[in-house]
């Protein structure tokens, strides 16, 4: 981080047990820190809602103004809302009940349940480490 001299801002769900913000903070604090923000926002690791969908991608959009104009523009979210408010649910909008064993299982061990976490198995480091906690579980 010390050598990024860009602006750079840190959006942080206060609830997110994946992430430490104290670790973020001190990442955060390397080098010059002129243009760098921790924002923490009131949600978990993932976003639950449409509310807190719109919140934090137009705190993204505002974030975005700010580092490419100098000045936050405010989100534009008026378009969607003609567009929905009043529309009654149909298969595409209605709730569907999650299977959380289903879920937990894809999220954790990929869809594929190969290698594991997703996100992380683009990384050597990652790959590495489960074939080795697989060769000492056999």
């Amino acid at each position: 981080m010390a050598r990024i001299d860009k602006p750079t801002t840190w959006i942080h769900g206060r609830h997110d047990a994946w992430m430490d913000v104290d670790r973020v903070r001190h990442l955060m604090s390397c080098g010059d820190t002129r243009e760098r923000r921790v924002i923490e926002v009131p949600t978990g690791h993932q976003l639950r809602t449409s509310a807190e969908a719109f919140a934090v991608f137009g705190l993204i959009a505002t974030e975005v103004g700010r580092m490419a104009h100098g000045r936050a523009l405010p989100p534009e979210s008026r378009i969607w809302w003609r567009s929905t408010r009043g529309a009654r649910p149909n298969a595409a909008t209605s709730r569907t009940p999650v299977a959380l064993q289903q879920f937990w299982k894809d999220y954790l061990l990929g869809r594929d349940a190969r290698i594991g976490f997703q996100l992380l198995t683009a990384t050597t480091a990652y790959r590495r480490s489960c074939r080795s906690r697989s060769r000492r579980s056999t």
